[in-house]
């Protein structure tokens, strides 16, 4: 199909109210690029898709596609050797796994027994629970590397808590000391640049053997690092390097976990996309009362009570009421002709004839009564 006559019958409107319905991404991405399809067995399986979901949607709820992400372009960031994804990608991955992982468990006996088409969808989606159990251990429910990730990440984090302790132990008894009293500021300790200070009112400075780390933006306050925290801070700064190395390690070895399975992570992300696409349309169906006509090579076009969809969501919000029309046109039948007085509704007719059809070629449901039929055309234009 053109795209003159896409747009002159508003076909693009109608995809972009299924992709406000979508949860994710590539199912939004997937709504907006829909084109009538050429095949006729995949019109009639968009019709059955179509069916079970609105099915499921009235027995069971909504499918559970929410919360999968696009993870192409971070699954693409892993190409060069020794690349490693941040927590906060490995996140995105996780979630996937959870949206899959939702998706199977409602795969029960009698709901594959009901739902065929939209079971075998979800019983395509991949087995990855040694990749999620790699992910758990790895980064915890705040998003961070957990110390679980490695019993030298967990040795090292030990070592640093323990020694941060002491230094507050040292900073503490500083305060206690009535000699230091009068130079030391109410917040007392802080952290400048990872090693920990205590502050000190300015011209008091010089009062206490240390060294000097800056000074607060108004001049008064001295940060001072005392000689008997050096070696502490210097050795939490030693801790800090071979942790931060760690966590490297640690990110590649489940990178690596990941880049294994990219082409199954990908195809996971599609599956979703597509049902979640297949839900809009169901959810559309809803909103407009649409359903899907029995659609042939040829034949009649028998378009009984037919509505415009896009005017019916303007009616929901307060515009004037839809009046249906039945669209006949028989069988060997080149022309039909619609007349009547301006304003009589012909320009209305003709998109709706024509805006249904191309829904119907891409599996959309359509404002029309049951027994509708369509035919599967090979092409449609549109000169308005």
């Amino acid at each position: 199909m053109d795209q003159t006559t896409l747009e002159t019958l508003e076909y693009p409107a109608v995809l972009n109210e299924l992709a406000v319905r979508t949860s994710t991404p590539e199912g939004r991405e997937k709504a907006e690029r829909l084109t009538p399809y050429t095949d006729i067995a995949r019109i009639m399986e968009a019709r059955e898709e179509f069916a079970e979901t609105s099915g499921i949607i009235k027995t069971s709820g909504r499918l559970p596609v929410g919360g999968a992400s696009d993870l192409r372009p971070v699954l693409t960031k892993i190409d060069p050797a020794g690349s490693y994804l941040l927590p906060e990608e490995l996140i995105k991955i996780r979630d996937n796994l959870c949206a899959s992982s939702r998706l199977k468990s409602i795969l029960t006996p009698q709901f594959t027994r009901a739902y065929q088409l939209i079971s075998s969808r979800m019983e395509a989606l991949s087995d990855q629970r040694p990749l999620t159990s790699g992910l758990n251990r790895v980064i915890d429910e705040k998003g961070e590397i957990a110390d679980s990730a490695s019993p030298t990440l967990q040795r090292i984090r030990k070592e640093i808590r323990a020694i941060r302790a002491r230094a507050r132990s040292v900073l503490d008894d500083l305060t206690i000391d009535k000699k230091y009293a009068e130079y030391i500021q109410e917040d007392y300790v802080t952290i400048r640049d990872d090693r920990y200070v205590i502050s000190i009112k300015s011209g008091m400075h010089g009062r206490i053997d240390g060294i000097i780390h800056g000074r607060s933006n108004s001049g008064a306050t001295y940060f001072v690092e005392p000689f008997h925290l050096v070696e502490l801070n210097n050795r939490i700064a030693i801790l800090k390097k071979e942790e931060k190395a760690e966590e490297i390690k640690i990110l590649k070895n489940i990178t690596l976990m990941v880049l294994s399975v990219r082409a199954e992570l990908l195809r996971d992300q599609g599956i979703i996309a597509e049902l979640d696409c297949v839900q809009a349309k169901a959810l559309f169906a809803m909103d407009v009362n649409a359903t899907m006509p029995v659609v042939r090579s040829g034949g009649d076009v028998f378009l009984k009570g037919a509505r415009h969809p896009l005017l019916i969501l303007k009616e929901t919000r307060g515009g004037e009421r839809v009046t249906p029309v039945d669209i006949i046109i028989k069988e060997g039948c080149g022309t039909l002709v619609i007349s009547g007085a301006n304003t009589g509704g012909k320009t209305v007719a003709l998109k709706t004839l024509g805006l249904l059809t191309l829904m119907v070629l891409s599996g959309i449901p359509v404002p029309v009564e049951e027994a509708s039929t369509a035919v599967a055309f090979a092409s449609v234009f549109a000169d308005i």
